[in-house]
């Protein structure tokens, strides 16, 4: 029993359909082409409230082997989950659950058999995407958190792939290595571990090297001149004049070469005064030049040191209120931060990603949370302004998920437009129209949430010990908890069930 026709829902259902389940559909209100759809399929599709608990008896309750409560209400779902463990206890319940939190309490003390957070079970989906790697599944085991990653080939994989696709769309479990032309493979890595799985993305380098990296240089002095105010920057100007000027003077009218004048400049700026040059026998107007000239040299240091200081202290202040700087290149645009983006940006953040968060609302929910990890820019990612303080011109990739599909779609190609080397990844809740997108060149991945968790609720609803459960082709693969299970993660043995999907003919 599915109870809820939303974009979920209605991805549940046909997946169920599908596998060539029995489904009975409870539902408030539902688009009415979804509707006319199902029942073309002999699915039962009852119009009411799911919160009705003699309503859902009266739509065969008694009978189904599982319940999955997939509204558009955290409370709702939990509700029905509630009414049915009481009613019928033995019925698995997997309830559609946005707040983590909420999802964890659910399973923990509710009685609910699964809990599932869409835009979390959807974020390393789209982190990943930024890389150009495709997860596939998500799962947690004793407290460890494992994602399937989907490769292809040739090329030989560091860890043993759990399935291996021919090229004739056959699935087989695979003990070597070695991928062929042609052959995909889902294997599985520890969450933490992500960064690793691409090295290329994060390379490793030793903190102190990456101190002595002459761009790192450049680009700390630059910033401590951007942020100087121009006044500081014209007597910066006048003192650093002076100093020129002071090394042609001593070395026309001193007697000095080009290299003496200047030791000879640097020491007297620097009050370090060895001795071993002195104007001492120079001419009253070089002594007096002289001391002008160390006046003006220590006013020039005392300067530059209130520069810099000023610059770092800055710095760390804005750190601390949560405020970031736009890095110069490389990082990772994520507009619209609602339940779905805030949740991606966490993602990224774990994997040590750099990144910029976009939102229109100046209040949002999880604004005060973001800023203290990522710059923040309030606007609308559509226009190019926007995008421009974002740094999108210099940016490695861009995801858009915001609520509306279009919106999505036109952040997207106006981010291409921009930069044509970044790697755009839009999130569209419609799954038909996620994949005419996906033909579109200028999109490189566009990912459907409600498209991404449906195997998870199947594979929950289908078998008791579930652990994860993801499409490929027309297979549906879950790993379940089994004694005598092949696949060895996390210190529990897991076996890989397997459905085949038979989708009806047109």
């Amino acid at each position: 029993m599915v109870c809820g026709l939303g974009d979920v829902g209605y991805r549940i259902v046909n997946l169920l359909l599908d596998l060539g389940e029995e489904v009975v559909v409870v539902s408030l209100a539902g688009r009415e082409e979804w509707i006319r759809a199902l029942k073309s399929r002999g699915v039962e599709v009852h119009c009411g409230d799911a919160r009705d608990e003699d309503f859902l008896v009266e739509c065969g309750l008694a009978e189904v082997d599982a319940v999955i409560a997939c509204l558009h209400n955290d409370g709702a779902n939990v509700e029905i989950a509630l009414d049915v463990k009481r009613l019928y206890p033995e019925k698995r319940t997997i309830a559609r659950i946005v707040d983590p939190q909420l999802a964890q309490h659910a399973e923990k003390h509710l009685g609910v058999h699964r809990a599932i957070s869409m835009a979390t079970a959807a974020a390393p989906m789209f982190a990943a995407a930024t890389y150009g790697d495709e997860v596939v599944a998500e799962f947690m085991v004793r407290e460890e958190r494992f994602l399937c990653f989907q490769v292809a080939g040739p090329q030989h994989l560091r860890e043993k792939p759990l399935i291996v696709i021919k090229p004739t769309g056959e699935c087989l479990r695979h003990e070597s290595k070695d991928l062929a032309e042609g052959e995909t493979a889902v294997v599985i890595a520890r969450a933490e571990t992500m960064a690793e799985q691409v090295p290329k993305h994060h390379p490793k380098h030793h903190s102190l090297l990456k101190a002595l990296n002459p761009v790192a240089l450049i680009q700390f002095l630059r910033g401590v001149w951007n942020h100087a105010t121009v006044q500081l920057r014209a007597v910066l100007i006048v003192i650093v004049s002076v100093i020129l000027l002071s090394v042609i003077v001593y070395w026309r009218f001193m007697g000095l070469t080009p290299v003496e004048s200047f030791y000879f400049v640097v020491t007297t700026a620097t009050t370090t005064g060895y001795g071993d040059y002195n104007a001492q026998n120079a001419a009253s107007w070089l002594k007096i030049y002289t001391c002008f000239m160390m006046i003006v040299s220590v006013a020039g240091s005392a300067v530059l040191f209130s520069i810099m200081t000023d610059y770092i202290l800055t710095a760390r202040l804005m750190a601390l209120v949560g405020r970031h700087h736009i890095p110069d290149h490389g990082h990772i645009v994520v507009v619209g931060v609602g339940n779905e983006g805030h949740r991606i940006v966490d993602e990224l953040t774990r994997l040590k990603a750099p990144v910029v968060a976009i939102d229109r609302a100046e209040d949002g929910e999880f604004l005060s949370t973001l800023r203290a990890k990522v710059h923040v820019i309030i606007g609308d990612g559509r226009d190019v302004d926007t995008l421009i303080r974002a740094g999108v011109h210099r940016a490695k990739a861009l995801i858009a998920v915001t609520q509306n599909d279009a919106v999505n779609l036109g952040v997207g190609l106006t981010a291409r437009e921009l930069n044509p080397s970044i790697r755009v990844v839009v999130s569209i809740m419609d799954g038909e129209f996620a994949a005419k997108i996906r033909t579109i060149a200028e999109i490189d991945a566009s990912l459907s949430p409600p498209s991404l968790a449906a195997p998870a609720f199947v594979g929950f609803a289908l078998y008791d010990n579930a652990v994860a459960s993801f499409q490929l082709g027309n297979h549906l693969f879950t790993l379940v908890e089994a004694a005598g299970g092949d696949v060895h993660q996390g210190g529990q043995r897991l076996a890989l069930m397997t459905r085949d999907l038979a989708p009806p003919a047109l």
